[in-house]
């Protein structure tokens, strides 16, 4: 049915023959022309960007379709001629220099605003172009004219900078996750803290707290580490000026018992 529409003329016929093979796939994953009906969908799509001339949509859609075929059937004996047309593709997204969107996250999953988004030409390491993450961490950024290959670098104070150097930023929104500088080393902290060398572990709770102040987990660690080396009052002192600077933390209550217990330790 698919192909009958597909040989005739006309964008409604070439609808119709795509959402016949795109059934035909649902029903029939596993057939033995399931990715014969792939392939003729990412022709269907070939076909109107032929037609109507290429757009940023239509080649973005065409990109995702071609993914998903390689994803599916990445052993099918049409991979060489799929793989070529996505490179096809993605030169000429670079050729109407498309824009990449995406969302950047914390390991939280809190968005971030603010990071500094560049495209480097990945040859002569050049800026083509920068943007910021708004309020809710989306950005949209145009890589500009260079038809070199590009890397999107991601950069904020506070955070591991993070390199996205994968061919097709295109065909979906990008989700962008970036490390803490605070988790990181509170966590080398927690390494040594369970290996009881507290003096490293101080070392790495308050590099956390100078890069997030209010870091609970950070914060208690290195009054923890003070505990574990003898040294109660400086224990003491981490709490109570958590307790000052911050009233409102869930970690209050935590942090009086804490004090509680070691004055008790102290007696």
């Amino acid at each position: 049915m698919g192909d009958s529409y597909r040989y005739q003329s006309g964008k409604e016929n070439l609808l119709m023959a795509e959402d016949q093979f795109r059934n035909f796939i649902i029903f029939f994953p596993t057939h033995p022309r399931a990715a014969d009906a792939q392939m003729k969908i990412i022709s269907i799509l070939m076909r109107q960007m032929q037609a109507s001339g290429p757009s940023q949509k239509d080649a973005k859609r065409a990109l995702a379709e071609i993914n998903k075929f390689l994803m599916l059937f990445p052993n099918s004996d049409f991979v060489p001629v799929v793989n070529q047309n996505r490179e096809d593709i993605i030169l000429k997204l670079r050729e109407m220099t498309a824009s990449i969107s995406g969302h950047i996250l914390d390991s939280a999953g809190n968005p971030i605003s603010g990071v500094i988004v560049s495209v480097i030409d990945r040859k002569t390491k050049e800026i083509l172009s920068t943007t910021n993450s708004d309020p809710k961490g989306y950005f949209e950024i145009t890589p500009g004219q260079s038809k070199n290959e590009f890397e999107l670098i991601f950069e904020k104070q506070g955070y591991e900078s993070y390199s996205f150097k994968g061919d097709d930023p295109y065909s979906s929104p990008l989700k962008i996750v970036l490390a803490s500088m605070a988790e990181f080393y509170c966590q080398v902290a927690d390494f040594y803290f369970s290996r009881n060398n507290y003096v490293a572990a101080m070392s790495g709770y308050q590099e956390a707290i100078r890069y997030q102040p209010d870091m609970i987990a950070a914060n208690d660690g290195l009054g923890r580490s003070y505990q574990g080396i003898g040294e109660y009052e400086k224990a003491l002192a981490v709490y109570w000026e958590f307790i000052q600077k911050y009233p409102n933390s869930p970690a209050v209550s935590e942090f009086k018992s804490r004090i509680a217990e070691i004055e008790k330790k102290k007696h």
